[in-house]
């Protein structure tokens, strides 16, 4: 990647990111040319789905800030084509999951993995796709499980 697409890269996770710190009901959002393209609010990994539906094929190459991203979050971002990436908190698993597949990343704090929300371990979609390497086919079982087809 050439320098200049990194810092328009850098610079879309900085106006996602700010959209995204400013508003407390946002849960995700997705920044591309310098403007908010797209943005989602719930829990879990539903908001990042709904997101990627919703913006479609204008989120390609896209960045996109989201309070949590673990391997299931990853795995949708990497399915749509991101470019960029920031987790307010952020898996060692999603970061390698988005670094391996050329996304740029940028984090607050990094955590080993997602919780449960009760903390007693793994969140249950991060279970859920631990044994896939395939972004689409983990997006699919993702759809499946919250019931999204």
């Amino acid at each position: 990647m050439f320098a200049e697409q990194v810092d328009r890269i850098r610079q879309d996770i900085e106006a996602a990111r700010a959209y995204l710190e400013g508003r407390e009901q946002v849960k995700v959002v997705a920044a591309k040319g310098g403007r908010i393209i797209g943005w989602a609010s719930g829990s879990g990994v539903r908001p990042v789905l709904e997101l990627a539906e919703g913006v479609g094929e204008a989120l390609q190459g896209a960045s996109v800030a989201d309070r949590v991203i673990g391997r299931a979050a990853g795995f949708v971002l990497v399915a749509a084509g991101v470019r960029g990436a920031y987790g307010a908190v952020l898996s060692e698993e999603a970061q390698r999951l988005l670094t391996r597949h050329g996304i740029v990343v940028q984090s607050g704090l990094v955590v080993p993995y997602i919780q449960r929300r009760d903390g007693a371990g793994r969140c249950v979609m991060e279970e859920q796709v631990l044994d896939l390497d395939d972004p689409e086919q983990a997006v699919e079982r993702l759809r499946q499980l919250l019931r999204m087809d």
